[in-house]
């Protein structure tokens, strides 16, 4: 799926990488909403009532739920600046530019480094975004960042 940082590209800019929340995190919202469509379907199979139905009603929220999580966080990186946005219908957008971009943390657990994701933090001249936790491919975010970063600089050094 394309970012959704494409609709708002400056002129020449191009994006580099971009990466969401690791699916990792709501596979237990996945999990229970598979839970509840089975029991909705084993109660009724036994004793038919019209109390199973709720079941799936409530496994589509926690579906929804999931989803709407994993599509809430986004970061990417551009050939000219780094996009934090969060939220899914009130939305805070930050913006910097890489070469405002100070460092990019990254803070993994066992967990986290089994299944692919940790926390990244951006630091940038006015001071450090909150820790975004449970990003997808975080050691990957940041050494795209670190190439971004140094093929910026070398543009402005010519």
């Amino acid at each position: 799926m394309p970012p959704t940082l494409d609709a708002s590209l400056l002129d020449g800019e191009r994006v580099v990488f971009s990466v969401r929340l690791s699916k990792w995190v709501v596979a237990p919202q996945f999990a229970l909403g598979c839970i509840l469509v089975a029991l909705a379907v084993s109660g009724a199979l036994q004793r038919p009532s019209d109390w199973w139905s709720v079941l799936p009603g409530l496994a589509v929220v926690a579906w929804l739920h999931a989803w709407i999580k994993h599509r809430a966080t986004e970061l990417t990186i551009s050939n000219k600046r780094v996009v934090v946005k969060l939220g899914f219908i009130a939305r805070k957008i930050t913006e910097l530019p890489l070469t405002k971009v100070e460092s990019i943390q990254v803070e993994q657990g066992i967990l986290g480094r089994v299944l692919g994701y940790g926390t990244v933090v951006v630091g940038g001249t006015g001071g450090a975004l909150a820790p975004l936790q449970h990003v997808a491919a975080a050691v990957e975010f940041r050494r795209q960042f670190m190439a971004a970063a140094e093929a910026a600089r070398s543009r402005e050094t010519k």
